[in-house]
């Protein structure tokens, strides 16, 4: 028969066993992870930082957010508990790839009128780096998927409220129109059937171009710009090449835009610059001015010699 203590030890054996086995098989788990998730709820954006083998941290990605108006900047450290690709929210929508950090708030997507991909609300979709909204940290489909499937359980999420400005090169959300009929489905979605996908920036206006020497032109002088959404982004044009107007050539001038969900588009013109021609070149006017004028000097010519011929012939006669 079984000793107390042997029933004891035989007993946490058992516990302990079973304690595994539960939390082996379950999302709800405190794990070492590579990346942590920061949250800045003034700017509206959120950063990962990554650790390398020896412990150094850098930043890996950046994306434009839309922060829940419950959080706080306290300095707690929360953690990622759950994760679940299509979640029902208790405004009656459905948010793709959520990451639980803080009770019922996630990281997850802009939120779905239905559990379809075409279903997407646009209007709240435009709140991405603008404002904040009253459940969730809202990201872009693209990046929920990315935090979704790198940022494992366990990974570190904070919250602070620096004033930080946005670097020209880091993410910015895009907006939608939303009577647009694409307007149902996220840019960032990679889904086959992303009718956006079909949609590229484009560059309308540029021309070849004449000048003269020393006179500049306004390269960007009826030139617009639109991103794949159709947005104006003709601040963001680049106009690259190498040209001077002070000297006579023919040069290639580059337009260049790349919007905020990294697609791009380009054209490129020819600037002929010209020296001032030294030679006159008669005019058609010209001509016929002094034709004018030659017909009428042979007109006086001839009334003053046949003129002279009268007087002649008359003072002849009467003499």
């Amino acid at each position: 028969m079984m000793n107390m203590r042997n029933k004891l030890f035989y007993i946490i054996i058992v516990i302990v066993l079973t304690m595994s086995n539960v939390l082996a098989n379950t999302d709800i788990v405190r794990a070492d992870s590579l990346y942590v998730i920061r949250i800045n709820i003034k700017n509206n954006h959120m950063y990962i930082y990554e650790f390398d083998q020896a412990g150094n941290i850098s930043l890996k990605k950046d994306m434009a957010c839309s922060p829940c108006m419950n959080q706080k900047a306290d300095g707690l450290t929360r953690t990622i508990t759950y994760k679940e690709e299509w979640k029902a929210t208790n405004q009656g929508t459905y948010v793709r790839y959520a990451n639980d950090f803080d009770g019922d708030i996630s990281i997850s997507s802009v939120p779905y009128k239905g559990i379809s991909y075409d279903s997407l609300d646009a209007n709240k979709y435009n709140l991405l780096g603008n404002s904040k909204n009253t459940i969730n940290v809202w990201v872009s489909v693209r990046d929920a998927k990315w935090i979704y499937d790198n940022c494992q359980v366990g990974t570190q999420v904070q919250i602070d409220d620096k004033s930080e400005a946005l670097n020209d090169d880091m993410e910015k959300a895009i907006k939608l129109n939303e009577d647009n009929p694409n307007s149902g489905w996220d840019p960032t979605d990679e889904d086959a059937n992303n009718p956006w996908s079909k949609c590229k920036p484009k560059i309308e206006g540029t021309k070849n171009i004449q000048t003269i020497v020393n006179k500049k032109v306004d390269l960007l002088e009826g030139v617009k710009a639109y991103d794949t959404c159709g947005n104006d982004i003709t601040n963001t044009i680049n106009v690259m090449g190498n040209y001077d107007f002070g000297i006579e050539g023919d040069y290639n001038i580059l337009y260049y835009v790349k919007d905020s969900l990294g697609q791009t588009a380009n054209t490129t013109i020819s600037l002929n610059v010209q020296k001032i021609k030294s030679s006159y070149v008669q005019k058609k006017d010209d001509k016929n001015t002094e034709k004018t004028t030659a017909d009428k000097l042979k007109v006086i010519i001839f009334l003053g010699v046949a003129v002279a011929l009268f007087i002649k012939f008359v003072l002849n006669r009467e003499k």
